[in-house]
């Protein structure tokens, strides 16, 4: 979600009709020479269109200068930091929690009892091959994760904790 930024100058569409309008008058008046043919009212709305603009601008460099706006930006990151930290705190507890869930030595055995011969790992159930590559996924507080992989075909054939 994108949130607006204070340091922009926000000028409403009405603001930019009679603004238009006023400029094209001024400049009217200023090719015409005769500033009897301008109403007076267009060249008051022109300089007070100006002021606004004027004022609304020294109002940003004060709130620059004294560094509001970097103060709250501050606390946004600060906030956004913490929940990303928090969130990713998370993601590891629950990987740490579900690494084993249904993918135990025990579970393989007894999904494919034909790669087992008593307690001793025979074969990959894939290819037959009889290599087991170990690769660490990850470390929490619930242990090292190792993934047990066949290194002739690439399966993932279970999981464990050191």
């Amino acid at each position: 979600m994108k949130k607006k930024s204070h340091m922009c100058l926000r000028i409403r569409p009405w603001e930019w009709y009679v603004s238009g309008g006023v400029a094209v008058t001024g400049l009217l008046e200023l090719w015409l020479r005769d500033f009897n043919d301008v109403p007076f009212f267009w060249v008051i709305l022109f300089w007070l269109s100006v002021l606004r603009i004027y004022i609304y601008g020294l109002g940003q460099l004060w709130r620059m200068l004294t560094g509001k706006d970097m103060q709250k930006a501050g606390k946004e990151h600060d906030e956004l930091v913490n929940s990303f930290h928090a969130k990713i705190k998370n993601d590891i507890e629950m990987f740490g929690r579900n690494f084993l869930k249904d993918k135990t030595i025990d579970d393989y055995k007894k999904s494919h009892p034909e790669s087992f011969k008593g307690r001793r790992f025979i074969a990959c159930h894939e290819c037959g091959g009889r290599s087991v590559w170990v690769k660490q996924m990850g470390s929490t507080r619930y242990g090292i994760h190792n993934q047990h992989i066949c290194r002739t075909c690439g399966v993932a054939l279970w999981r464990s904790n050191l």
